[in-house]
């Protein structure tokens, strides 16, 4: 009987931490714009956790769409977190990666790794700086995007 109790107040209680963490998370989305040449703005959706203390965890996607006669949406892995410095003063650093289990990764795509930094002010818009990028631009190899680094506007947009 006890045990019984005991079991169902730790999964009462765990039950309870779960829904407490998923009502705690919520969606950030922003559109990262650049001036690369063969591939739409990049758009990064985030589920943002509140960690307490001005620090927020992050994990979700990137989509880079290509300019081709059918495009092509590359979605990748994004991880990584926020730190209010400032009530007005927001820096959030993402690493994003490619799915390595894809045929297409590394005939095609290469492994496509990413690091992006961004300073948003209060209304969460504000400036990104990305290194170590590379997208691919059709299905060949001659035609990908590799460049050291892109800068550019980070614009807040509805996560739909």
């Amino acid at each position: 009987m006890r045990k019984s109790m005991f079991l169902a107040l730790i999964t009462m209680l765990f039950s309870g931490l779960l829904v407490a963490t998923a009502s705690a998370q919520t969606m950030a989305c922003w559109q990262l714009q650049h001036e690369l040449l063969g591939i739409q703005p990049i758009l990064v959706k985030v589920s943002v956790l509140d960690m307490g203390n001005g620090n927020y965890a992050m994990v979700g996607s990137t989509y880079t769409t290509t300019v081709t006669e059918t495009p092509q949406i590359n979605r990748r892995v994004v991880t990584g977190g926020a730190v209010m410095m400032e009530p007005d003063k927001i820096e959030v650093s993402l690493s994003s990666s490619d799915i390595s289990d894809r045929p297409a990764t590394t005939d095609v795509e290469g492994l496509a790794l990413a690091d992006y930094h961004l300073l948003l002010d209060a209304t969460l818009n504000g400036s990104y700086q990305g290194k170590n990028v590379h997208f691919p631009v059709s299905s060949d190899t001659e035609s990908s995007t590799i460049t050291d680094s892109i800068a550019g506007n980070a614009v807040l947009v509805d996560c739909n």
